[in-house]
């Protein structure tokens, strides 16, 4: 059983993509899905299947090296953290991608920005 499935994912994802493997299978969540749709918009991976309630990633490599180097956690369930959009621009000179969860769902840190939208820091993606 496992107690936080973001992490999780997270992990598997970051874990298969440092051994170079195609695809990777993570567990099934709303929340997940909706984390693996932001990936895939914003380039990350090449895209993903949902496979008898487990979502299989297909990760993606530009020339034989990752598309990103990490990604990091940054809300946990002992410690939230959350940026308004004040936060996410002063952010938004680093070279990552921060993923929001907000009142409209699961967004990267540009879209919340043209959405004017502040939330719940997922992940930091470099």
């Amino acid at each position: 059983m496992v107690n936080n499935i973001i992490a999780d994912g997270l992990a598997r994802i970051k874990n298969a993509q440092a051994v170079r493997n195609l695809d990777t299978i993570i567990l099934y969540s709303k929340f997940m899905l909706e984390l693996v749709i932001v990936l895939r918009n914003e380039g990350y991976i090449r895209g993903f299947s949902i496979e008898s309630g487990k979502i299989k990633v297909y990760l993606k490599y530009f020339n034989n090296s990752p598309t990103f180097k990490n990604i990091k956690l940054i809300s946990k369930p002992s410690r939230k953290v959350s940026y308004s959009v004040s936060n996410l621009l002063k952010k938004k000179s680093q070279t990552g991608t921060f993923i929001i969860s907000t009142s409209q769902g699961l967004f990267s840190s540009n879209d919340a920005i043209k959405h004017n939208l502040g939330g719940e820091v997922v992940c930091y993606i470099t």
